[in-house]
This record gives C-alpha cells, sequence and structure tokens, in this order.
C-alpha cells in the first residue's frame, strides 16, 4: 500500500518535472538547465528502481530537490509576463500584431497552468514564498483579446468580401448593358442601313414625281430617326451617330431643295410621262383591234370558201341524179 502511494506520488512528481523540463528547453533555459541538473544526475535518476522502495524514495529525493529550483525559474518568467498582461493596455486594431506580440506569451501562460496546478499539489509553501501571481488570469485576458480581433477579423473578412462581390456585381453589371448596347447599336445601323435600301429599291420607281428629291427626305428622316432613338437608348453621343445624324440632315436638305427647284420641271415630266403611258395604251388597243379585224376577215374568207365548196358539191349532186 505504501508503495502504490509511493508510485502514484512518482509518477505525479515525474510528469511535473517534465513539464518544467519541456518548458525550459523549448523557451531557451538550457543554461540555467544545465546549471541545476546535471547529465550525469540524470543517468544516476534513471538508474533508480521504480519496483522497490529504496529506488522510489531516491528518485523522489531527485525530484524534490530539483522540481523547486526549477520551478523557481519557470516562476520569474511567468510572473513577469503576469505583471506585463497586468499593468499594459493591450490595444490592437490587428489580430495579426497581438499574435505576433502575445503568441508566445499565451503558449508559455498554457503550459504553467499546468505546471502550477502540480506545484500547488506538492509544493505549495514553496509557491507562495515566490509570489502569487496567477497565470490563469492573465491568460484568460489575453484569449478574450485574441478571441474579440479574431470576431473582427471574420467580420471585416466578411464586409471585404461582400465588397468584392458588389464591385463584381455592378462590373458584370455594367458589361452586360455595355454588350447590350453594343448589340442595339449594331441592330439599329444595320436596321438604318436596310431600311434605306429596301425603300430605295420598292419605292423609288414606284413614285409618281420628285423621284430623287422624295427618296433622299425620306432616307433621310429613316436616318435621323433611328439614329437618335438609338443615342435615347445608349444615354451616350459619339462621332459616328452625330456623322450619321449630318449624313441624314444633308439628305433630307437636298431632297427638300430638289423638290423646291425643280417641281415644275418635275411636273412637266410627269405630265410627259402619263401622255406617253396614255398614248401607249391607246396603241396597244389600235393593235388589239387590227388584230381582231384581221382575224375576222380571215374567217369571213374562210367562209366564203365553204360555202363554194358547198355550192360545188350541190351541183355535183345534181348532175349525178340526173
Amino acid at each position: 500500500m505504501i508503495e502504490e502511494k509511493l508510485k502514484m506520488e512518482h509518477t505525479n512528481k515525474h510528469l511535473l518535472f517534465h513539464n518544467i523540463w519541456v518548458y525550459m528547453v523549448n523557451h531557451n533555459f538550457n543554461k540555467e538547465l544545465e546549471k541545476i541538473v546535471s547529465d550525469e544526475e540524470i543517468r544516476m535518476y534513471e538508474k533508480y528502481n521504480l519496483n522497490d522502495k529504496e529506488g522510489l524514495e531516491k528518485r523522489l529525493k531527485f525530484l524534490d530537490e530539483k522540481i523547486p529550483k526549477l520551478f523557481e525559474i519557470v516562476q520569474k518568467d511567468i510572473a513577469f509576463i503576469c505583471y506585463e498582461v497586468g499593468k499594459e493596455n493591450i490595444k490592437s486594431d490587428r489580430y495579426n500584431e497581438f499574435n505576433k506580440k502575445y503568441d508566445l506569451k499565451i503558449e508559455k501562460l498554457k503550459i504553467a497552468i499546468l505546471i502550477y496546478k502540480e506545484i500547488d499539489r506538492y509544493y505549495l509553501q514553496r509557491r507562495l514564498c515566490l509570489g502569487l501571481e496567477i497565470p490563469e488570469a492573465s491568460l484568460n485576458k489575453l484569449l478574450a483579446i485574441e478571441r474579440n480581433l479574431i470576431n473582427n477579423e471574420v467580420l471585416n473578412l466578411e464586409r471585404r468580401q461582400k465588397e468584392k462581390l458588389e464591385i463584381f456585381r455592378k462590373e458584370n453589371e455594367k458589361t452586360i448593358n455595355s454588350h447590350t448596347k453594343d448589340t442595339l447599336n449594331i441592330m439599329g445601323i444595320f436596321l438604318s442601313i436596310f431600311s434605306v435600301i429596301g425603300f430605295g429599291v420598292s419605292s423609288i420607281l414606284k413614285l409618281e414625281s420628285n423621284h430623287v428629291a422624295t427618296w433622299l427626305m425620306i432616307c433621310g428622316t429613316i436616318l435621323i430617326t433611328m439614329t437618335g432613338l438609338f443615342t435615347l437608348i445608349n444615354k451616350k453621343i459619339e462621332i459616328m451617330k452625330i456623322l450619321v445624324i449630318i449624313i441624314g440632315l444633308v439628305l433630307f436638305v437636298a431632297g427638300g431643295f430638289i423638290r423646291y427647284r425643280f417641281s415644275e420641271e418635275n411636273k412637266e415630266s410627269v405630265k410627259q410621262e402619263d401622255f406617253k403611258l396614255v398614248k401607249d395604251d391607246i396603241n396597244n388597243i389600235k393593235n388589239i383591234k387590227n388584230t381582231e379585224d384581221s382575224q375576222i376577215n380571215n374567217l369571213k374568207g374562210e367562209i366564203e370558201k365553204l360555202k363554194s365548196k358547198i355550192e360545188e358539191l350541190e351541183n355535183n349532186k345534181s348532175k349525178n341524179i340526173k
């Protein structure tokens, strides 16, 4: 029973010794460690038998001698950290800056809490003689600040992502609108061109008067109307659109001038053209009538021939009867 109790105590103190050892090695206390614990002492410690009371007692004696000395160095380091954390008014707007400055201290405090727990169990009086610092309080303070900064970083990240998405949405919308306007421009240009061409081909020979003038005016009106329409749609005036409008105005003015300047000549030419058409119609009618008269005369000749043949046949028949 006594040996079991010694084994349990040895296990706990050995773990404490190990934690202090790791703390000092990881945080550059190697020189202090070598002064307190030599390699020869470690080899002797490992040779003591764990299965008998004497070996356990020797191990415990070694641990009771070395742990307080090692802990004194650790405690001074932790006490200084706790003093800094308690005294400083920690302000940091960015997590990276805070982490760079306090990450090592947080790591030390986390290990120190495990060490202090076992120290209070076996060497409480020794610790109280050295100081009354509380690593849990300093650690909680730093962790609370760290959590707030992480939350702020997450919120800032979300905000930046939303801003980027909004910028991307606006740029995408702008691009789509630009493509749509370009498509409408192209459609408008082709519609204007084919409207002018189609009207010119289908109508220029059918207008009763002022062929060229009317055609120019209508083409100019189409160009001005279509260009103005797509300028309003795009809400943007370009040099090409202005040029098209100018061309349309020139066509319209030229057509109006021709109609005004050569109106009498156009009327006379229309009358002559109408007279020519009427004359052609009369000639066509005469030709048709002459053709019909010729056909009638031919029919009359054929009828006379038939009559003569009939009379000849009747005469021959009467002679045969006699």
